[in-house]
């Protein structure tokens, strides 16, 4: 049986309010000076993703700040119907690690996931929100062997998606 015209019209409606959700999530990417915000091809109209490089303690902090700040505008303004996470992944370059901190580049990159998610966490975004996520060295943005390109492959990216 096909759904009725009062649940197409309310689908609509949260489909709407998410997608403007979504192009507010963009904008406050855009505006940083640190984050740079990358759109998936694949779901443009559900997801945006941004990118953190390297950062220094101070600059990371700031970022995170801000990004913690519009996640709560973002709590507050989308429906409770909407079921919505920031997707934070964790990347490595391709060198490899063993010490007694973290056995492997996986290890890493989900402690770097981890290490955002918590700090998210401490600035009172809801853990209902947020999922970390390890790559490791697997999904490179930068094949070659630099040190530049090493520094672009150890990153987070976060992903506001659906749930």
């Amino acid at each position: 049986m096909p759904p009725s015209k009062r649940t197409r019209n309310r689908r609509r409606a949260l489909q709407i309010s998410a997608s403007g959700s979504m192009w507010r999530w963009r904008s406050v990417c855009r505006s940083s000076p640190v984050i740079a915000p990358i759109f998936s091809d694949g779901c443009a109209a559900s997801s945006a993703i941004a990118r953190i490089s390297a950062l220094s303690a101070t600059e990371g902090r700031a970022e995170l700040d801000a990004l913690a700040g519009a996640l709560l505008d973002l709590e507050k303004k989308i429906p409770g119907e909407i079921g919505w996470v920031l997707r934070v992944d964790g990347h490595t370059d391709m060198r490899p690690i063993n010490n007694p901190q973290f056995k492997s580049n996986w290890e890493l990159s989900a402690a770097r996931a981890i290490s955002v998610v918590q700090y998210l966490m401490a600035k009172g975004v809801s853990p209902q929100h947020l999922v970390a996520a390890g790559f490791g060295e697997f999904q490179p943005i930068e094949p070659d062997k630099t040190e530049e390109a090493y520094a672009r492959n150890r990153r987070i990216e976060l992903k506001l998606t659906e749930r």
